[in-house]
Parts: C-alpha cells; structure tokens; sequence
C-alpha cells in the first residue's frame, strides 16, 4: 500500500485468498479514500470483506489496514 497525504494512492493484495471476489475490486474501492478507520468504514459499510478473504471480518480487515501504515 503506498500513501501520499493521508490518501491510499496504491493498494494491492498479495496471495491466496480463497475468495469469492477478487481482492483488486477491493483495492480499486479504496484508492483514493483516506487512511482514517471512520472513512474506511463508511466506504465498506454494505461490503462483505469475507467475500475476499475467507473467514475475515470488516475488523479485522480494518486493523491490518490501518497497522500497515
């Protein structure tokens, strides 16, 4: 993930995932939002993150995120 003033500018998934979706459709939802737990939540209010990775949840998606910043 790469980020320029507070903006995901580059997000890419690596590995497998085992999911029903493709993580890049994920990645290009999220290019361009802030790197902020409340805007992130706002724009996968109605996603379900297990669809791209199994057995995760909007939380724990969220964590990781935000660490890796």
């Amino acid at each position: 993930m790469n980020c320029s003033d507070g903006l995901i500018q580059d997000l890419v998934f690596f590995g497998d995932f085992f999911s029903l979706k493709s993580p890049e459709i994920l990645a290009k939802m999220l290019i361009g939002a802030p790197l902020e737990q409340q805007a992130l939540t706002k724009i996968l209010k109605n996603v379900q993150i297990s669809d791209f990775f199994h057995n995760m949840n909007q939380d724990i998606f969220l964590s990781y995120l935000l660490e890796s910043e």
